[in-house]
């Protein structure tokens, strides 16, 4: 983030690039192994100023505690059940979710959503019940 000269304590210049090189600097002497909770994000790496110096980069899904949930017969499911299980940031979209719920009305189905996070009282409004 470039520094907002108007506020206290302000900088005499931007630093952002001086920066940006001594992270390279940093990162072409170093050797990491990095271990992600998707695809995703093992692609960004790849695709940022750590990937030089990545040594090892590996997925490892979030589990599932199969003592906690046991997935049934797929389509036996009378009638269905749309989950969300993660945080309840902004990122996530959380609120066209529910929006896109809303739309399925007309549709039999369940949702139940767990998780905590900044949105979750506002996912708790939306929805009139206890996210």
């Amino acid at each position: 983030i470039c520094p907002d000269l108007t506020v206290p304590p302000a900088t005499r210049r931007d630093a952002t690039a001086e920066n940006w090189r001594a992270k390279q600097h940093i990162f072409a002497a170093s050797r990491l192994y990095v271990s992600t909770p998707s695809r995703w994000l093992a692609d960004r790496v790849r695709r940022s100023m750590l990937a030089a110096a990545v040594a090892d980069l590996r997925v490892i899904p979030n589990g599932v505690d199969l003592r906690k949930f046991t997935p049934g017969v797929p389509g036996a499911a009378d009638p269905p059940t749309i989950v969300f299980a993660g945080r309840f940031m902004p990122q996530k979209n959380l609120l066209q979710f529910v929006r896109s719920l809303a739309d399925l009305r007309d549709l039999p189905w369940k949702s139940t959503m767990l998780g905590d996070g900044p949105l979750h009282e506002a996912i708790q409004r939306k929805t009139g019940s206890a996210a």
